[in-house]
């Protein structure tokens, strides 16, 4: 979270908005419509920041948040997340026909792709799937390999080092950096 006014707290983070924003637009540049949002991380401000991102986008593509079909169910602290993104995509599928499911992390996205192959389903010729991180490179080496989006983790200790080693010269208390998507094989285009 944001390093508020404590004295000797910085925060260093990805840009979560950022994140919400690219997998959605990158989802409805492809002609997705039928979305369903697999949240199976519990919430947190990260995810509230991802949130909204993912609501601009869809406003910017002339949707509504309510247009984006969600499962009953967010997962509670310590629930596995990947657990959960195979619980949450068994219930969005089995209640609507969908084209896409994005997903909070590689994590929730590999027990979606469990769930896909219980119902017979493919990704992406049936649905296509966006997540967000890495996880130790099975995300380019699944099968298809998922679309993501990810920050630079050498970015991430560079700064954290400078704040450790030149704390008083640092211009901010929280550091936000940038994230790009990476297209892949998970996500197809579909006709509008």
């Amino acid at each position: 979270p944001p390093s508020g006014v404590y004295k000797n707290v910085y925060s260093v983070r990805k840009d979560y908005f950022k994140t919400g924003y690219m997998k959605m637009d990158h989802l409805l540049k492809n002609g997705h419509r039928r979305i369903g949002f697999v949240p199976n991380e519990p919430a947190s401000g990260g995810g509230n920041e991802n949130i909204k991102g993912i609501k601009q986008a869809l406003y910017d593509h002339g949707m509504r948040w309510r247009d984006l079909v969600q499962p009953g169910n967010r997962p509670k602290y310590w629930d596995d997340p990947l657990f959960a993104g195979y619980e949450q995509t068994r219930e969005l599928l089995s209640k609507h026909d969908l084209t896409a499911l994005l997903f909070d992390t590689v994590r929730g996205t590999f027990g979606g792709l469990r769930a896909l192959y219980e119902l017979g389903l493919k990704c992406p010729d049936d649905i296509s799937i966006i997540t967000s991180l890495t996880h130790f490179g099975i995300d380019e080496m699944s099968t298809p390999a998922l679309s993501t989006t990810i920050s630079s983790n050498e970015e991430q200790m560079q700064t954290t080092l400078d704040i450790i080693m030149n704390p008083g010269k640092m211009i901010s208390k929280d550091y936000i950096l940038d994230v790009k998507l990476i297209e892949r094989e998970s996500v197809k285009t579909i006709d509008l």
